[in-house]
């Protein structure tokens, strides 16, 4: 029922956005002036609370758009691989199907409690200070995931060698003609790189809209006389930050796969050849998911220095 409030919700996202459409104009070159073709009324420019609500809606709109792109991504080019061996390495597409599939279900339940942080009151709030409950609740759903978006340093590391094997795989006739039928329009926003792409995407789009919720929400609209640092401006500068820092940590391991990765590879691959093993599952990528893990027991141990 909640998500049926909340789908009636989005669809106003348009109406709203009606009030800020520019006045379209042509410039006469005869005589100099600005004439006006099919003039609309003037409106006022929307109010701190309108953009605030239009960013909100839009967190959760884009949020549910990039859970689907994952399930296709997972149905129209990661399943069907695995079931191939001719088109590409079978353990690089079996470490990818753990990652995207991991990171989709995580944004499933993600997705699911931000739709819970938004009452169907909410077309009715006029002023900024209606929205706290909100933006405190959504900034601590980020919190909340911090742990669980370092997924995303796995998929990053993952992302930089599968477009290395699509490199070194790309006079294969039958990974062309594979790659192809899943997109035979060849529309780029369908591609296998395309969606390979949106996890990257999406987890540096956060910040960026968490920052625009600050910044509406700390307008000149508030109450002067309230502390500077009210408990949902905190919230989301806390947000912002930890969002960051989950950037810079992507970063530094998507580094760490730049400079060992293919080390680990041709290691853990030339010793199971010498010992007539199967390729071992101990990779860059293992040790990275390690890694994770070690962190998070760091943080969440207090007597641990670190």
């Amino acid at each position: 029922a909640a998500a049926g409030a909340l789908e009636r919700l989005l669809k106003n996202v348009d109406e709203i956005s009606r009030y800020c459409r520019p006045t379209t104009t042509i410039l006469n070159t005869n005589t100099e002036q600005m004439n006006i073709i099919h003039p609309t009324p003037r409106i006022k420019a929307l109010s701190n609370a309108q953009r605030l609500r239009k960013v909100i809606f839009e967190l959760v709109e884009t949020e549910k758009s990039y859970v689907q792109d994952m399930q296709r991504l997972l149905e129209r080019y990661i399943e069907p691989l695995r079931d191939d061996s001719k088109l590409l390495p079978t353990d690089a597409i079996e470490s990818l199907y753990v990652s995207v599939k991991s990171i989709h279900q995580l944004q499933q339940t993600f997705l699911k409690r931000l739709e819970s942080n938004i009452p169907t009151e909410i077309l009715a709030y006029n002023a900024i200070h209606e929205f706290r409950d909100i933006l405190v609740s959504i900034a601590d759903t980020f919190l909340s995931y911090s742990q669980y978006f370092k997924l995303y340093s796995t998929f990053c590391a993952m992302h930089l060698r599968i477009n290395r094997l699509l490199d070194i795989h790309q006079n294969n006739q039958h990974l062309k003609e594979f790659l192809a039928a899943r997109n035979p329009r060849h529309q780029h926003s369908l591609s296998f790189e395309s969606y390979l792409i949106k996890p990257v995407q999406r987890i540096l789009k956060y910040p960026l809209l968490i920052q625009q919720m600050l910044a509406f929400s700390n307008s000149n609209e508030t109450n002067s006389n309230e502390p500077l640092l009210s408990l949902e401006i905190m919230k989301l500068k806390q947000a912002i930050k930890m969002m960051n820092d989950i950037g810079e940590y992507m970063n530094g391991m998507q580094q760490l796969y730049e400079d060992f990765g293919q080390s680990f590879e041709y290691i853990t691959k030339s010793y199971s050849e010498e010992h007539n093993k199967v390729y071992i599952k101990f990779n860059i990528f293992t040790f990275i998911n390690e890694y994770n893990q070690f962190s998070n027991c760091l943080r969440l141990c207090p007597f641990v220095r670190y």
